[in-house]
């Protein structure tokens, strides 16, 4: 009796540690296997974080332009210096700077009398002939100020009585002088030099008339720059003193540089604004950017994106999550890129990389651009 108990206690002991081993067998065994998966599942994100992470550029045709820089000044269409050769006393100016005149419009009046006294005072001053004084003093003032149909009032008087029979008396001057000096054409009033009452001897130009119905730059390059300038070559204009940028064109190159010191000569160009508006003024300085050339499709990529070694020039292309080599020409330079051929409009180039990039190696890409 006793014995068949304790058989069975031994049993029951036994099959309790054999259950335990069992236990411990299998927590071990899923421990391993959890390890296992895990290690597994986070393989690729160690291989991820080893792979070189880059910032991709998808490369698309644009425009460059090849420009040249320079500074010049806002020029009229012309401007007409007007003088008096002979002398003349004004009466009253009509006129101020910066207004608009027409052709025939009165610009100020002479007082004829005043002006007339100084003629004669020139004539008894004068060893030469009386009439021949007079018509010399009449023959400079229409050749160097007064318009065509003043000249024709002087004109008559010349050719009808210079030689010497009298006709310099002061009513036949009288007559002669005109009243009012008018314009010769259209534009705007500028350098105005007389007044009322003030004596005009010919030194200076009384004023000048400036035709603003179209303005220029004009500006001055480095010989340099000789081969590439054209007529109509595009420009645009910017300056201090107005806030938009207005389009111009070349109209004309001087045919003859102009020496500078240094030993380096330089080209005179004459650039008409297109559409020129009140905010243009004749006189400001004005910023040109001459186009020297233009391309069109252009495949250009940024600077980071350029590698060079002993093999040349080349890019990083991006097929897919690899990099590959490239090998490139370089042709327009531009502040933030530069032109490339060897490459095809849409392919994507790395244009940063944090690692080394070698050719076929997969890569980590960031973000396109």
């Amino acid at each position: 009796m006793f014995g068949t108990v304790y058989f069975r206690a031994v049993t029951a002991e036994y099959k309790r540690v054999k259950n335990m081993k069992k236990a411990k067998k299998y927590v071990v065994t899923l421990l391993m296997t959890a390890l296992f998966i895990s290690a597994a599942a986070a393989a690729p994100s160690v291989v991820r974080s080893t792979l070189p992470t880059v910032a991709a550029k998808r490369v698309t045709g644009r425009t460059i332009e090849d420009t040249v820089e320079c500074t010049g000044t806002i020029e009229p269409r012309y401007a007409k210096d007007l003088y008096t050769a002979a002398g003349l006393t004004v009466d009253e100016v009509f006129v101020k700077n910066g207004q608009r005149v027409r052709a025939g419009d009165p610009l100020f009046s002479v007082d004829k009398s005043a002006t007339v006294s100084l003629w004669e005072s020139a004539e008894n001053g004068s060893d030469e002939g009386g009439d021949e004084q007079v018509s010399k003093l009449l023959d400079g003032l229409i050749a160097d100020y007064f318009t065509s149909a003043v000249g024709n009032m002087f004109s008559s008087f010349s050719d009808g009585g210079a030689g010497g029979d009298g006709r310099g008396a002061t009513s036949e001057l009288l007559v002669l002088v005109p009243d009012v000096v008018t314009a010769s054409a259209d534009g705007v009033i500028a350098n105005l030099a007389i007044e009322d009452g003030a004596y005009a001897d010919g030194s200076a130009p009384l004023l000048r008339i400036c035709d603003t119905s179209a303005l220029f730059v004009r500006c001055e390059l480095p010989e340099s720059f000789a081969s590439s300038l054209a007529e109509g070559l595009d420009c645009v204009v910017t300056g201090d003193a107005f806030e938009d940028a207005y389009t111009a064109t070349i109209k004309e190159i001087s045919p003859v540089a102009k020496s500078v010191s240094g030993g380096r000569s330089t080209l005179e160009c004459l650039a008409e604004i297109d559409f020129p508006d009140e905010a243009l003024k004749a006189g400001y300085t004005a910023d040109i950017s001459i186009i020297l050339s233009r391309k069109n499709g252009a495949l250009t990529v940024p600077w980071s994106a350029l590698n060079e070694d002993g093999d040349g020039k080349f890019v990083w292309i991006l097929l897919g999550s690899r990099a590959y080599r490239r090998d490139v020409v370089t042709g327009t330079e531009l502040d933030d890129c530069v032109e490339v051929g060897g490459i095809e409009s849409g392919c994507l180039v790395v244009s940063e990389a944090d690692g080394v990039i070698r050719s076929g190696v997969q890569v980590r890409i960031r973000n396109i651009n």
